[in-house]
């Protein structure tokens, strides 16, 4: 379980990067997607993890 909170705690830390560097956007709001789709799904549904996902998908609607 530690393993997978660590893997969550970097698709946020590649979302946070996304917003400060917006040359790398794209790939990082992708690498992040993809750890989250790696993680169980009751761990996706979780409070945090719909919250983090939403936040990505918004970001990627926005242009670079």
């Amino acid at each position: 379980k530690e393993n997978r909170a660590q893997h969550f705690d970097f698709a946020h830390a590649l979302y946070v990067s996304a917003l400060v560097e917006p040359g790398q956007k794209s790939a990082r709001l992708a690498e992040a997607t993809a750890i989250l789709d790696s993680l169980p799904p009751a761990m996706s549904r979780e409070k945090s993890g719909v919250r983090l996902r939403n936040w990505i998908a918004e970001e990627a609607k926005k242009p670079s």
